[in-house]
């Protein structure tokens, strides 16, 4: 199951929302009472089984439901109007038998075996109406499911079948939330594990009936002694998963122990992991009636976690999502925490509270095209021209980053990745981003972001530039000579990349182009920015065309290479 577009009007603060979900893993994050949560609940009350249903005549009831008077938009009481939420959910014949089989071949009839389609959109209109009574609009593929029986049970089937699985990690005591409501066996073990395990249990208490029946005749003959006579029964509850519970424990140090006794971020992350293997369980179930891709949605996973543990855990969350192709969709305010991935996966809820307008509606701001970094900016409390042209830092897949100055340092770098170069080639798995100057690298809200983002991060720094960056990087971790690297030598005109190059290159390009190098040398402002440009550019494809693998040409590269790689991990 997943869900393609949720669409909520007068609803809270939702007054008039529409979001599409493209990606397994999605971040909804916003300020405080944007409306984050708000779209999770929408989503539940559609499809929880934590809301169970009840039928009373023709109309739907259940425990959680949504209530007109509370939950209508505030501003909207005079209005009348109803409260409407549509999810589109896509639906595989395979992978979410329980409901596919179910409406297709029960409800409406529509036999096509294997012929019939892999996937299939399920419509759900909810409105619920000023006089507090509800009514749905159920749509299958192209088929409308019209008879108020069938529309009951598709709607009891969603309900009752674990389409949801949801984590709170807001709420206080959640582990002992856990320990009594989810700690059973039973939610565990697969359903071919359960038939294997209640097979053994079987022969186990064949065995234990056998012996209490040999104590059970002895305690009788001695009971028979006595002048009142008593039957002697021997019974037991028996063996149940349902009723048998787990401990968990953390090993630290060899030593067990209980996750009660970790601290609360700890207990949170151990307790989302294991919400997404119980979402697991049910996508693996082999029972075609029971068998569901469940969507998991987790409120604020970041809580309790330091940011470098919000880093690895969103990497972490981000790559399951992925891995066993599950919907998760998250409320954060956590940078880390957002899709690292794809762009369009962070939902950003805005909505005006400042203002005097009584319309203060939660509304979509956009994230597409040039507006990928407001999530982002909002969460690190900084401006979006900050993050400069690391959008291609951000989103991608590396553990490992090597931010550059430029383009150009960029691509002389990807030169040393050729395995021609051996043992001096820079590893393959190291993401070059090019930073765009000293100014971003001043910002250390967004570096220390970056730094926190990936498991490894190193910067170099033009040896002309170094000394106004040093003290703002070290200050946030960065260790000369480790991961924060001057590039170039300390000479004239050799304090950037350019500094590394064997003079018979420079030679070739300044008998090539004496008058960009006298531009270079003898203009001012622009036109010297812009001379310099060029002949940067020059010496760059000098170097591609002639260098050739080896100690002449790139043995100043070589030792830059060395240092750098000696920051990463080998892969």
């Amino acid at each position: 199951m997943f869900i393609k577009e949720l669409t909520v009007k007068n609803y809270r603060t939702l007054e008039d929302v529409s979001l599409k979900f493209c990606h397994y893993y999605t971040a909804i994050c916003g300020k405080n009472n944007a409306g984050k949560s708000n779209v999770l609940k929408a989503i539940r009350n559609l499809l929880s089984s934590g809301y169970f249903v009840r039928i009373i005549a023709d109309e739907f009831i259940s425990y959680g439901d949504i209530n007109y008077k509370n939950d209508l938009t505030k501003w909207k009481r005079l209005t009348n109007e109803d409260i409407h939420i549509k999810l589109i959910l896509e639906l595989d014949k395979d992978g979410d038998s329980s409901l596919f089989i179910f409406i297709r071949d029960l409800i409406i009839k529509n036999e096509t075996g294997s012929q019939g389609n892999q996937t299939e959109l399920l419509c759900i209109d909810f409105y619920k109406k000023p006089d507090n009574s509800s009514d749905y609009r159920i749509k299958f593929g192209e088929t409308e499911i019209t008879n108020d029986f069938s529309k009951r049970e598709v709607l009891r089937r969603i309900k009752t079948s674990e389409t949801v699985v949801f984590h709170n990690s807001t709420e206080n005591d959640s582990f002992s939330r856990f320990r009594k409501q989810k700690n059973s066996i039973s939610n565990f073990v697969t359903e071919k594990d359960k038939k294997e395990i209640s097979d053994k249990i079987d022969r186990v208490l064949k065995s234990v009936q056998r012996s209490l029946k040999r104590q059970q005749d002895e305690l009788s003959n001695l009971l028979g002694r006595l002048e009142d006579k008593y039957e002697v029964s021997f019974s037991m509850q028996g063996m149940k998963l349902e009723r048998e519970s787990i401990e968990i424990s953390l090993k630290e140090k060899g030593v067990d122990v209980s996750l009660e006794e970790w601290g609360s971020g700890t207990q949170n992350r151990t307790l989302i992991f294991m919400s997404l293997l119980n979402a697991r369980k049910f996508q693996e179930g082999s029972n075609l009636t029971e068998k569901i891709y469940p969507i998991v949605l987790i409120e604020e996973p970041e809580s309790f976690l330091h940011p470098s543990a919000q880093a690895e855990f969103g990497r972490i969350l981000q790559d399951l999502a992925d891995e066993f192709k599950i919907q998760v969709i998250v409320t954060t305010h956590s940078p880390y925490l957002l899709s690292h991935k794809e762009q369009l996966a962070n939902i950003l809820i805005d909505r005006d509270l400042k203002s005097k307008a009584k319309d203060k509606g939660s509304i979509i701001t956009n994230t597409g095209e040039d507006k990928w970094y407001e999530p982002f900016a909002l969460a690190l409390g900084i401006n979006g021209e900050d993050f400069g042209p690391l959008k291609s830092t951000i989103f991608n897949d590396s553990n490992n980053v090597l931010l550059v100055e430029g383009q150009i340092d960029k691509e002389y770098l990807e030169l040393l990745k050729d395995p021609a170069h051996g043992d001096s080639a820079l590893r393959n798995s190291i993401q070059i981003s090019p930073y765009g100057g000293a100014d971003v690298l001043r910002n250390t809200a967004v570096v220390s972001f970056i730094k926190n983002r990936f498991t490894s991060v190193v910067v170099t720094v033009d040896c002309d530039k170094y000394g106004s960056v040093r003290e703002a990087l070290t200050s946030i971790g960065f260790v000369e000579n480790r991961n924060l690297l001057a590039v170039g030598k300390d000479e004239v005109g050799k304090t950037s990349i350019e500094g590394l190059l064997p003079t018979v290159i420079k030679n070739s390009v300044r008998t090539k182009y004496p008058d960009l190098v006298d531009a270079a040398l003898q203009s001012t402002g622009d036109k010297k920015k812009e001379a310099l440009n060029k002949l940067k550019r020059k010496y760059l494809e000098e170097f591609k065309d002639t260098a050739v693998p080896g100690e002449e040409y790139f043995g100043e590269f070589y030792r830059l290479v060395k240092r750098i790689n000696a920051n990463f991990k080998k892969s």
